[in-house]
């Protein structure tokens, strides 16, 4: 048998990172697709998507599919696309791996022995007020079709058990990979935070807020927080700083923003570009990212990377620990202030959990989450 047809067959549904350089689930499939293109050796590789686009990540030689468009447009919606491939290809593959809590209903006649999804936790069920079409459908797909999928990947313990919870999946057919963080995260100079507090017109002192305006992002809380740590606290140079694009609750935000009595010093940033993010992080007193649906996302081991301490759920145990970070229950408006009272009113604190934070976030690299992808390749085949 010749190493070729040794290698591993992957199909890697890679059109969830095309033209989502920021998204969070973009950047886990980039790191995920990049660690496999390093065990070129191991892996016969197939980027399946929708356009051709420019993207560095398909500059590798790895062979390419484009799903079929079809001339009559109305034929063209992605399920028709995908589904005609699956039926149509003589493709076969030993796993196919999606990168989004997003299967398409019958996603089991995919032309693979295996399929693996990075469902990273199950927050798209919990409730935050909207009904949309497209989410309702992947969600009961999950729900109903889970035992077709071989492994769920969830991006912490806590995401593992919720998935187990609310999708149904059997606790033995989900694992956790814990996400990374990239080396450009790293403590700024005092000269570079100084240039990008200039270029985003920041405060010289603040908290840091970063999520998109939606409701599991518990954005809005946030702001009642800041408002009662102004109540309780001394510390009258402190402001707080959210960056995040505008979504559903934007509306909500901007009231409860214009009725606080601490507006002047709450400050809306919608845009901040990838480059700065390290060097935003760094000039943050700290950050507050108490998500209502996830262990802890990529902004908490970003910042702590940065020597930022954080407050975050305490869902985030048992990867992350008090020890590393202040864990809060993020529904407590009061026990959220008085962490950042806690910090505000003791800079030894603050440098003990930016040390401690630094050292946790060190653990988590791009690397050891790879290679953990490719053992979990190997188990499965």
């Amino acid at each position: 048998m010749s190493a070729e047809q040794k290698k591993i067959r992957v199909g890697l549904m890679t059109y969830a990172i095309d033209g989502r350089r920021a998204k969070g689930t973009a950047i886990v499939a980039r790191e995920s697709v990049e660690a496999l293109l390093r065990a070129r050796d191991q892996f016969d590789l197939t980027f399946l998507h929708y356009e051709r686009t420019d993207d560095p990540i398909y500059q590798h030689g790895a062979r390419e599919v484009i799903f079929p468009k079809f001339r009559l447009n109305f034929l063209n919606h992605r399920f028709i696309r995908m589904m005609y491939y699956f039926l149509t290809t003589k493709d076969r593959y030993d796993i196919m791996q999606w990168f989004q809590a997003r299967l398409y209903p019958f996603f089991w006649l995919a032309p693979t022995r295996h399929i693996i999804a990075t469902l990273h936790g199950a927050g798209d069920l919990t409730p935050d007020g909207r009904f949309i079409f497209s989410r309702f459908i992947f969600n009961w797909t999950l729900k109903l079709f889970n035992k077709k999928i071989r492994m769920a990947i969830a991006g912490s313990e806590y995401a593992k058990k919720d998935i187990a919870l609310k999708y149904g999946f059997d606790l033995a057919h989900v694992t956790a990979i814990n996400n990374g963080a990239e080396d450009v995260y790293r403590p700024a100079d005092g000269e570079a935070v100084k240039m990008v507090k200039q270029k985003y017109r920041l405060p010289q002192r603040f908290f840091l807020g970063m999520a998109r305006h939606i409701p599991t992002k518990n954005v809005v809380r946030t702001i009642e927080v800041f408002d009662q740590f102004c109540k309780i606290s001394n510390a009258r140079n402190l402001h707080f700083v959210h960056v995040g694009a505008e979504d559903t609750e934007t509306p909500a935000l901007h009231a409860l923003i214009e009725k606080s009595p601490a507006k002047d010093r709450i400050h809306l940033v919608s845009y901040v570009e990838q480059a700065d993010l390290p060097t935003v992080y760094s000039a943050a007193y700290a950050l507050l990212f108490p998500l209502l649906n996830e262990g802890f996302g990529l902004p908490a081991i970003e910042a702590m990377a940065c020597g930022t301490p954080a407050i975050i759920s305490k869902t985030a145990a048992p990867e992350i620990t008090a020890e590393d970070a202040i864990l809060v229950d993020v529904y407590n408006v009061q026990e959220m202030a008085d962490a950042l009272r806690r910090l505000a009113d003791d800079p030894t604190l603050r440098e003990r959990f930016a040390a401690s934070g630094r050292a946790k976030a060190a653990q988590f690299t791009w690397q050891a989450m790879g290679d953990k992808l490719i053992t979990l390749y190997k188990k499965i085949v």
